[in-house]
């Protein structure tokens, strides 16, 4: 069983924020707000990898979470994690791909799967759908990471810690 009130949503909302640098680039990181437990929920139960796009595909997945959910009791969550990736998208300029592409050698990895999926039409569709791809796995991270958030009994228990 899985609880959402309005305080949960306002506390996931606030997850990532974005940031500048120096330079004046943007760029999204964890709220200062967010606490050691459920940063090591996210990155360190998930092994998850930090770059600058994988924060950005993490507020993406949370900005479309919220735009599928209620406040109320929920079964389940899989048809709002479902509404949320249908949501996903690449990126729609070749420059923002190949800097996703660029920003981690291993991101190569992703266009291996596309390619034994079956050859795309062009390269601009292989780097989309190996960018999906990638989202897809930093959405799992983060749907994971709100199903231990959001259910009933985790969440009675970290409120007495």
């Amino acid at each position: 069983m899985y609880r959402i009130t309005q305080e949960d949503l306002d506390f996931i909302r606030k997850l990532f924020i974005q940031r500048t640098r120096d330079n004046g680039e943007k760029f999204y990181s964890f709220s200062d707000d967010v606490s050691d437990h459920i940063i090591d929920k996210i990155i360190k139960d998930a092994d998850w990898t930090i770059t600058d796009s994988s924060y950005r595909f993490a507020h993406e997945c949370i900005v479309d979470f919220i735009d599928n959910v209620e406040v109320g009791e929920y079964e389940y969550l899989d048809d709002i994690f479902s509404k949320t990736r249908d949501a996903l998208e690449a990126d729609d300029y070749t420059s923002d791909l190949t800097e996703w592409l660029n920003e981690r050698n291993d991101n190569v990895y992703y266009l291996t799967e596309v390619l034994e999926d079956g050859i795309p039409e062009d390269g601009f569709t292989l780097l989309q759908d190996a960018q999906v791809k990638h989202k897809n796995e930093i959405y799992t991270i983060i749907f994971n990471m709100l199903e231990w958030y959001l259910e009933v009994e985790d969440k009675d228990e970290d409120e007495d810690e």
